[in-house]
């Protein structure tokens, strides 16, 4: 593998230079963090594509699943951050707690991991539960962030902000109002730890139970994408 560092595409540099624009409160090393997440996400697809023969079977697409959509979910909650979409983010945040809990749920049978793209999957609540058993502390992150994706009073109220209190003057901008730095100090560092846990068990995973990574049906034949090299 090359050493120099692997190149990230225009959507994660734009994704990370607005962020650093916006929120100058930001820690050099959460975006080194953050740059090295993104980096990370080539090397564990590249390794989980490579540990097939000439067949990718449903434990390697579900691993790879995993992984895809941790990219794609933190890319999306640092985009939303920016843009001030507290709907969208929750949505973000939620999905990668759950997307832990699935990586959790395999690493304590192994052997399930092709039931993840079986059929309709493993319900939402045995994900949601076994994340909890290492992020209790999350659980009502969690539940606030569930009642902005539903369409609940939180969440059908969240456009309203108070002008004045005693007049009871409210206005609903369009586009949101940016957040806060804290929150966005808050948003950034959440996604970058459920993430680090996450494609640390995934590699964990990939050492240790490699016989399930290549379980399952055959579902396609690989072919090289350009993840990395």
């Amino acid at each position: 593998m090359n050493s120099n560092p692997i190149p990230l595409s225009d959507v994660e540099l734009q994704a990370i230079e607005e962020l650093r624009e916006q929120y100058s409160g930001l820690s050099p090393e959460l975006f080194e963090a953050i740059e090295q997440l993104f980096r990370q996400t080539r090397i564990l697809l590249s390794k989980i594509f490579e540990s097939g023969t000439d067949e990718l079977r449903e434990g390697q697409l579900a691993l790879m699943g995993i992984t895809y959509r941790t990219f794609e979910l933190v890319l999306g909650g640092i985009q939303q951050t920016t843009r001030g979409n507290k709907h969208v983010f929750a949505a973000c945040f939620r999905g990668l707690l759950e997307t832990f809990g699935a990586i959790v749920y395999v690493n304590e049978k192994p052997m399930r991991l092709p039931a993840l793209i079986q059929g309709e999957g493993i319900g939402q609540g045995k994900l949601v539960n076994a994340a909890y058993k290492t992020l209790q502390g999350l659980k009502d992150d969690y539940s606030r962030m569930s009642s902005l994706v539903h369409p609940k009073s939180a969440s059908l109220l969240l456009g309203l902000n108070a002008v004045d209190d005693v007049t009871r003057l409210a206005i609903i901008s369009i586009p949101p109002r940016s957040i806060s730095d804290e929150e966005a100090v808050a948003n950034i560092d959440v996604l970058v730890y459920i993430c680090k846990l996450i494609y640390e068990d995934v590699q964990e995973f990939l050492n240790s139970h490699s016989e399930a990574v290549g379980s399952g049906a055959v579902k396609a034949e690989p072919a090289f994408n350009g993840i990395v090299r």
